[in-house]
């Protein structure tokens, strides 16, 4: 990992919540990889991960991130991988800058994204849906 590292604010820590499109699994039983997720970003440079609040700065074990914008704190996905398997993948806000990368996920993944200020998961794989969320619309 190269770069610094990214921080998600304790409170903020899984508020958006990527999962597998048939919930009554967990992430884990996907059985995505790291690698395969690194490879899907392409070039988005993986980050160390921290959390914590005010001042207070832990790492995350079996973290990462990746800035996946010019955003500096949007666009964020981070979760953790555990014997190189992902287990817990987030984000912290989306722009529509990142549209066509979180359609790529939904579609090769069959990922939803899980926000609580939405009215249910958004499918992923259905870019006009990703569209209308990350334009700030979903519930419309």
């Amino acid at each position: 990992m190269t770069g610094g590292a990214a921080w998600i604010h304790e409170d903020e820590w899984g508020q958006r919540e990527l999962g597998p499109r048939d919930t009554t699994v967990a992430l884990a039983a996907c059985g995505i990889t790291l690698d395969a997720l690194r490879a899907e970003l392409g070039d988005v440079q993986q980050r160390a991960l921290t959390t914590g609040y005010s001042g207070t700065v832990e790492p995350v074990t079996n973290g990462f991130a990746f800035r996946c914008s010019a955003e500096r704190y949007w666009d964020q996905l981070y979760g953790i991988a555990e014997g190189g398997i992902v287990t817990q993948l987030h984000l912290t806000y989306g722009t529509p800058a990142i549209t066509d990368l979180l359609h790529r996920l939904g579609v090769r993944f069959a990922l939803v994204l899980d926000d609580p200020s939405n009215d249910g998961p958004i499918d992923l794989s259905d870019r006009a849906a990703v569209d209308h969320y990350l334009a700030g619309d979903a519930n419309a």
